[in-house]
């Protein structure tokens, strides 16, 4: 799976001409913002 991650992530790289640390961090981005979006764990504030 990490190797597909990263074929994929080098494969963006160069379709876009991003920096790998651009191109990861638009990646981690999207991911967070697709889990918030449908969040299946909800943490319960004990506070």
């Amino acid at each position: 799976m990490s190797m597909w991650a990263f074929v994929h992530l080098e494969l963006h790289r160069l379709m876009t001409v991003t920096s790998r640390y651009e191109a990861k961090k638009q990646t981690m981005r999207e991911a967070v913002r697709s889990y918030l979006a449908h969040a299946v764990c909800i943490l319960i504030s004990t506070a």
